[in-house]
């Protein structure tokens, strides 16, 4: 009987001091009674209790009791005195203005007054504000041309312009012959075709030291800038194909074209961009190679050096 007081006292001091640190972390709390001393160990789990101990539990929280009967309502009380009137409250907003009534008939005119005498003119009131400026209107129609005028003076002369680089053009007209392969001539002649020994003389080439082939000199130190040819096939059947070369003392360059003149027509080829440097006295010869000898192709030529 001591041991379980004691067990009570200890456990509602352990309940008190529990509950001032922290909550319990469970609804039962378990402890370990030693059966000879009564001293209480509380454990996590009866099933912790050794020999000589006997494990018992309690709820830390009794079950909640059953909630009492609703008590009767109390007597209403008597009634507070009347307040004291409030004071009056301001004017109202006036009511809008009623329609207006129907306007009268009006009444006769009377009899025309004498005129008065004529007032001295004020002065002149100041200037209004300039109005807005209006849209511009559609155009008119043009008018008639005016007479010419006369013609003014002639003005000064300006001055001379710089010389341009001093240069030569020269311009061939050739008309392919009766026998195929390479011919020269001078890049400032009219030549025809022929029978083949004419061929031999007029376009003759070189095949000795020292033999001059056709050509002319250059009579200035210049650049040789572009070669044009144009082909015109008159009326023969078939295709003419015609290259042209410039040489400079017998000598190729690289200025070159090659000219197709079809059945009854006509075209052109050019070099403008192969150009090479002429010192003064250089032989310029124009070299041309003919496939066939028909159909008959007049051609012209034009070098220019600057």
């Amino acid at each position: 009987m001591n041991s379980l007081k004691h067990l009570g006292v200890l456990a509602i001091s352990l309940l008190a001091g529990a509950a001032a640190v922290a909550a319990p972390l469970s609804s039962n709390i378990s402890a370990c009674v030693s059966n000879t001393t009564g001293a209480v160990r509380i454990v996590t789990s009866t099933s912790l209790c050794v020999a000589g101990e006997t494990g018992t539990s309690w709820a830390v929280v009794g079950p909640t009791g059953a909630t009492g009967a609703t008590g009767a309502a109390g007597p209403q009380g008597p009634a507070g005195p009347a307040g004291a009137a409030g004071a009056q409250g301001p004017a109202g907003p006036a009511g809008p203005t009623g329609l207006t009534g129907a306007t009268g008939a009006t009444g006769a005119a009377g009899p025309a007054g004498p005129s008065g005498p004529t007032g001295s003119t004020g002065p002149a009131g100041p200037s209004g504000p300039a109005g807005p400026t209006g849209n511009a209107g559609a155009t008119g129609s043009t008018g008639a041309a005016g007479p010419a005028g006369p013609t003014g003076p002639a003005g000064a002369t300006g001055p001379a312009g710089s010389a341009g680089p001093e240069g030569v053009l020269w311009t061939a007209q050739y008309l392919n012959g009766d026998i195929t392969g390479a011919y020269y001539f001078a890049p400032n002649s009219i030549l025809t075709g022929g029978p083949s020994d004419t061929y031999n003389e007029a376009y003759e080439v070189a095949d000795s030291p020292g033999e001059i082939i056709n050509g002319t000199p250059s009579p200035v130190a210049c650049t040789m800038s572009f070669l044009k040819v144009s082909g015109n096939n008159y009326h023969d059947p078939g295709v003419e194909t015609a290259s042209f070369s410039v040489l400079k003392n017998g000598n190729a360059s690289s200025m070159t074209c090659t000219v197709n003149t079809p059945s009854g027509g006509q075209s052109s080829c050019s070099d403008t961009t192969d150009t090479f440097s002429v010192a003064a006295g250089d032989f310029i010869t124009i070299k041309t190679t003919q496939t066939s000898t028909t159909p008959y192709v007049m051609y012209s030529i034009a070098t220019a050096c600057y």
